[in-house]
This record gives C-alpha cells, structure tokens and sequence, in this order.
C-alpha cells in the first residue's frame, strides 16, 4: 500500500504566496511556479546593469609579517583572544607555518603577507601587492604638548576680540532659542548682544551681584523692559557661561614669566661684539694747551 503525501500545493497556474511557494518548492515531484522574495533589509531591489560603488572610508590595524620567530610571536599575541586567531601550523611542503583561522577557514601567511584586523574585529591576511592597492598609512597625529601655546584666533568685531563674552553671548542666544521653541518669533540678535554687553560690563564690575541686580541694570540702561521670566532665564545661562569661558581661557593663557626668567632669556653682550664710540665732533683745545 503506497502512502500518499500531503502538501499544500495549489494546482498549476494558480497564484500562490511567498510561503506556500517556498514551502511546495521543497517538495520534489510537484510542479510550482517560483516565487521570488526581496529578502534585501535595505528593501532595494536587484538590477541587471552594475552601478558605481564607492569603498567606505574606513581605518584598519595592519602588522606585515616576515617569517622570523619574532614576527611569528608577535602576530600571535596580536591575534589572541579573537574570533579568528594565528597559530603556527605544518604546512604540507614548507613545514611549520604561520596560519589564520579566518571566518572562511585557515589560510597560511607567507613572508611579506599583511595581516590585518577588520573592522569586526576578525583578523586575515593579505598579499601585499593587493595591500598597497587598497590601503595607505594613515597620518599620525602627535599628541600635544602641555607646555606648547596655541593662541587664539582674533575674537569677532562684534565684541572687539572679547572672546569669553562672546562665548556667553552664542550660548544665552541658543539657550533662549531652545526655551522659546524654534517655532516662536526669535529675539532681535543685535539687542541680544547689547544686553550681553550690559550684563558683561555689570558682572565684571560686581560679580557677586544678584540676578535680579542685573535685571535691574538691565532696565535702568534701556536694555529690557521689566523682569519677566525668559530675561531672568537669560541672566543666569548668561552670568553662568560668561564665568566658565573667562575661567577656562586664564588656564589657557600662558604663565607669566618671572624676573629670573627673563633674565636668563636675556642674552648678555658678547664682547667681541662692543665697538668703541666715535666721537662725532674733536674736542675743544682749551687756552693753555693753545699757547703751546
């Protein structure tokens, strides 16, 4: 007695869906039409002409082995611990040989092959005729020096260079803006940095003034108009901001030198260098010495 097997297939010329087709496609003996599924996450569909691709820029970590025991060593410290790690291996013909289980499987590294470690952490080698077509070093940046000075750039004209205030300024104008709302109408930028130069010029003359000092000051000079709660907001973001720059950029400054530096700075005389005085005009001969 033959058994027979139950399937889902639709009949021939029927549509069917992704599921039933891919479910029937698996069963031999019955003839289905093939179905095929975007199964791209990106959801782009395939074509039939290539495109133009441009490689992600993208660093990596490099070591160039060169078949000593030491290079062998290192390699294998730089790889362990990882997914993919080298080990030395017999090679059928040259003996022992260092060797990378990649995510393919094993491959030999010969002399003068790159190593690298990809950007999933998986490591692999690679010729180096094919390395340096696709990778050059990358530049190195050198930490900087404590001790070296970048000065800062001019500060903007609106300020005359004072760049802790406008530093104030450019973080009170975006605090109101985020408080407001993009939506509402935005302050006047040239009022703003009157107020800025007001509040500056108060806090710098009586830093342990209160807000409500400055809102004060503020209307006293024609700068605002009563004390409603976005100014007083835009005191304390402003008093706040204007004290942390004008902290970070005295750190910033270079120390003074003392006197003993300057004096050892100074360079003393060389006297080689010293050439006598000429004088300009003879010298008056006086009566006696006429006389002789």
């Amino acid at each position: 007695m033959t058994r027979k097997r139950k399937t889902n297939a639709k009949p021939k010329g029927q549509e069917i869906s992704a599921e039933e087709g891919a479910s029937a496609g698996r069963i031999r003996g019955i003839e289905v039409s093939h179905v095929w599924v975007n199964e791209f996450p990106d959801g782009e569909e395939g074509f039939s002409e290539p495109r133009i691709y441009e490689k992600r820029q993208v660093q990596v970590e490099a070591m160039r082995a060169d078949g000593s025991p030491e290079s062998n060593r290192a390699i294998i410290d730089w790889t362990r611990g990882s997914a993919t790690p080298a080990t030395m291996d017999t090679h059928p013909k040259r003996g022992e040989c260092l060797s990378i289980a990649t995510l393919e499987g094993a491959h030999w590294v010969d002399r003068g092959d790159f190593v690298i470690r990809g950007v999933a952490g998986e490591h692999y080698p690679c010729k180096p005729e094919i390395f340096e077509q696709t990778y050059i070093p990358a530049p190195v940046q050198e930490a900087p020096s404590p001790q070296d000075h970048v000065p800062l750039p001019a500060g903007p004209p609106l300020f005359g260079g004072d760049h802790a205030l406008w530093i104030a300024f450019r973080a009170t104008r975006s605090a109101v803006r985020g408080l407001i709302g993009e939506d509402a109408p935005q302050p006047d930028p040239e009022k703003l940095a009157d107020q800025a130069v007001c509040m500056a010029d108060f806090l710098r003359s009586a830093p342990d003034a209160s807000d409500e000092a400055v809102v004060t000051q503020l209307s006293m000079r024609g700068k605002a108009r009563g004390g409603d709660d976005t100014l007083r907001f835009k005191v304390r973001v402003f008093r706040d901001v204007l004290a942390h720059a004008e902290r970070h950029l005295r750190e910033a400054e270079p120390p003074t030198p003392t006197d003993a530096e300057l004096a050892a700075k100074a360079a003393k005389p060389d006297p080689r260098d010293l050439s006598l005085k000429l004088v300009k005009a003879p010298l008056a001969l006086t009566e006696t010495a006429k006389g002789r």
